[in-house]
């Protein structure tokens, strides 16, 4: 019986999409790599000190405050999570951003940060969508000239004492 010019009977056709149900077809899931959405590594940090405002910094080096603004949001090779309260530093560290080489992370990066107690994200940029679900979860963004020094940004955002 021929199926749509086919001599082959339906599950016996080579190569292809194949037709309808039946399991014939190619890919499935996120993106056609089966599974969900990808999978980060993000790194346990410990909430803000009572009293601190956290800052998220989209960063070139792992410099701590000395370290300049990168020009991408979610390309960033680094992040550094600054404490400030009363206008002085209470704690920085410095980590890899581990959503660099993930496609279409910029939302979960967002998602995580905000889950850390993230009130500020200074980038050199930050594209529409990770901008919405940083604003959706009342995170402040603050673009700013990449290569700026986090401590010049700081002061210049009037987040940290001069």
């Amino acid at each position: 019986m021929a199926w749509y010019g086919y001599s082959q009977p339906r599950g016996q056709r080579r190569g292809g999409y194949g037709y309808g149900r039946g399991g014939m077809g190619r890919g499935a899931g996120w993106r056609g790599q089966g599974g969900g959405p990808p999978t980060i590594n993000f790194p346990p940090i410990k909430p803000p000190s009572p009293g601190a405002i956290r800052i998220a910094a989209m960063v070139n080096t792992p410099h701590g405050l000395e370290a300049t603004l990168a020009p991408h949001y979610r390309r960033a090779p680094y992040i550094v999570l600054v404490d400030i309260a009363g206008g002085k530093t209470v704690w920085v560290t410095s980590i890899p951003n581990p959503a660099t080489t993930t496609h279409g992370s910029g939302g979960i990066l967002a998602q995580w940060l905000a889950s850390i107690g993230v009130k500020y994200v200074v980038s050199g940029h930050i594209g529409p969508s990770a901008a919405r679900t940083l604003v959706s979860l009342g995170v402040t963004i603050r673009v700013l000239p990449p290569g700026t020094r986090l401590v010049d940004a700081l002061r210049q955002l009037g987040l940290m004492a001069q």
